[in-house]
């Protein structure tokens, strides 16, 4: 005979079973003591991005996170943006690559769940995603206003920045 039982709390339990037979008869098991211990939540660190960290948008953002669990192992590491779900590693080294569609200031977190159910977040990094600039260019060779004679080699020359190196 068996049946599952789901202890309430932590500590120790006591134990017993008892059988009765078809005309009342019973007897009742010695008693067992049974210890339940909360087990230790995993620890999680988002390695990338860093706090702070700008990029554009459209770009790939690599994310990354270390997990451990002191007593178990780590089951998945969950990558989040600004509270939202993007993705789960379930293989260290935990990765994920974003590519941030629009503008603005987003919070990413990882959260490592270990293989009893526990969950742990990441202290949070704050990114800012900015447009892309557009590139400046300007013509340096040859001078405004010179002649040139037909058939002549003319060297063109251009000074070319992207603020923003994309």
């Amino acid at each position: 005979y068996s049946m599952p039982w789901t202890p309430t709390g932590t500590g120790t339990y006591s134990l017993t079973v008892r059988a009765t037979d078809n005309t009342g008869n019973f007897v009742t098991s010695a008693i067992s003591l049974v210890t339940v211990a909360a087990t230790t939540p995993p620890a999680v660190s988002l390695t990338s991005p860093s706090s702070g960290s700008a990029y554009t948008v459209g770009t790939n953002v690599n994310l990354a996170a270390t997990a451990s669990d002191t007593d178990g192992t780590i089951t998945q590491v969950q990558f989040l943006v600004n509270g939202v779900a993007l993705g789960t590693d379930n293989t260290s080294p935990y990765s994920l690559v974003w590519t941030p569609g629009s503008t603005g200031t987003y919070t990413v977190t990882a959260q490592a769940t270990d293989d009893t159910g526990n969950v742990t977040t990441s202290t949070a990094a704050t990114v800012t995603i900015g447009a892309n600039a557009p590139p400046t260019v300007s013509l340096s060779s040859p001078s405004a206003g010179l002649s040139y004679a037909l058939g002549n080699q003319v060297l063109v020359a251009a000074a070319a920045n992207d603020s923003d190196g994309t």
